[in-house]
């Protein structure tokens, strides 16, 4: 007679190797199982499911043991996808959030990975706004396309975290009249392009004129000498 385990089935199927999405989440296996329906899961999450159950004594698993062991094996293998994301480049909590939600994980495993790489301060969005500030500043940035781009990446510059205290004592518009200063423009409506050039880098325009204007004066004082 059949032992409660024994009548409990269930399977994990993974996608095809060509499976493609349009709205960017990965290929995800389906776990099917008695009385569960079929939903879809973590590739990763089903492999390790089905090397789980290959190595207990017995080879089942009952209702109860799946749902342990998924919730385990879940949590597992988000903190693994985090460690080897942060281990090729910083991220935001928020680009985690999405790049684990991305392969199928559910709100509480990220939530534990996320947990575990903070307690590890292997992720921190105030560390992250402040180097990318330093950046971007010493790329030539200005500060609303660096807070348009962080935003993208989910910090708020202003609620999250102060201007001030990501970009420290770097002086915004001396670096706007330093790039008008470096920046050769072609004759004719010269104030214009400088100005535009210094708004396309994320310069306020009251900023991009003020840094043409004074560039421009200059040049035209040394042409004069």
């Amino acid at each position: 007679m059949a032992t409660e385990a024994e009548a409990f089935s269930w399977s994990c199927t993974m996608p095809e190797k060509k499976a493609s999405s349009f709205d960017r989440r990965r290929p995800q296996a389906t776990l099917e199982a008695d009385g569960m329906g079929k939903r879809k899961i973590p590739v990763e999450v089903a492999r390790a499911l089905k090397k789980a159950e290959a190595d207990r004594s017995s080879g089942y698993m009952s209702a109860d043991e799946l749902l342990e062991a998924e919730g385990q094996i879940e949590e597992q293998c988000a903190w693994q996808k985090t460690a080897e994301t942060l281990n090729r480049r910083d991220c935001t909590v928020s680009e985690l959030t999405k790049r684990l939600a991305e392969r199928g994980y559910g709100r509480p495993a990220i939530d534990s990975a996320l947990a575990i790489a903070q307690k590890k301060h292997l992720v921190d969005d105030r560390r992250y706004a402040k180097r990318f500030c330093e950046q971007k500043i010493r790329a030539g940035w200005g500060r609303r396309k660096i807070e348009l781009e962080l935003a993208r990446r989910g910090v708020a510059l202003g609620e999250d975290i102060g201007w001030s205290e990501a970009a420290g004592d770097e002086d915004e518009a001396e670096h706007a009249l330093a790039l008008a200063r470096r920046k050769h423009v072609s004759s004719g409506n010269e104030y214009q392009k400088l100005v535009r050039y210094l708004a396309g880098r994320g310069y306020s325009f009251e900023l991009a004129t003020r840094a043409a204007k004074q560039a421009l004066a200059e040049r035209r004082g040394s042409e004069d000498i």
